[in-house]
């Protein structure tokens, strides 16, 4: 928000993984964290393209998690310019492959065409946490999933090869 010239910020690191957290340092309570940001004048509420103008800021999702190996021959992107791929990491658990996050940002519906990676032949709806939820769909040979999504929608699915 701004007013009279000032920008109000306010950063918040959420946790909730006390399922997982054996103790309170695994909270990493007093450990600094670095944050980076960027303003960019617009009139109006927030649009699609105000959003991807955000994502461009960051970087494209990389899969960190150990031993998660995203297959050559391709990537995961969308053909819709108002949704974006906001996460992608290992599913939980991890055997069930890799878990992405789409996201409609200009409160449209949309049919999405997902691109990805070539040995990718399997999908299913998920949860947040990347858990499947839906049973295992055959991919099309195109390597492409395509989908409905609707406005303002975060949309989780899992992909595994084979």
């Amino acid at each position: 928000a701004i007013e009279d010239g000032v920008i109000l910020m306010s950063a918040f690191r959420s946790v909730a993984m006390a399922y997982k957290a054996t103790s309170e340092l695994s909270y990493a309570e007093g450990v600094p964290h670095e944050l980076n940001y960027a303003v960019m004048p617009h009139a109006g509420e927030a649009t699609a393209q105000l959003v991807r103008a955000g994502a461009a800021f960051n970087q494209t999702p990389v899969p960190l998690a150990e031993g998660l190996t995203v297959p050559s021959g391709g990537d995961y992107t969308v053909d819709c310019p108002h949704v974006l791929v906001s996460s992608l990491r290992a599913a939980w658990p991890s055997s069930d492959g890799v878990a992405m996050r789409l996201a409609e940002t200009s409160g449209e519906k949309a049919v999405t065409n997902l691109s990805v990676p070539v040995g990718i032949t399997r999908w299913a709806e998920a949860d947040g946490l990347g858990r499947r939820t839906g049973d295992w769909k055959p991919l099309p040979k195109n390597g492409r999933w395509v989908g409905p999504i609707e406005p303002w929608q975060v949309l989780t699915l899992v992909f595994k090869k084979g």
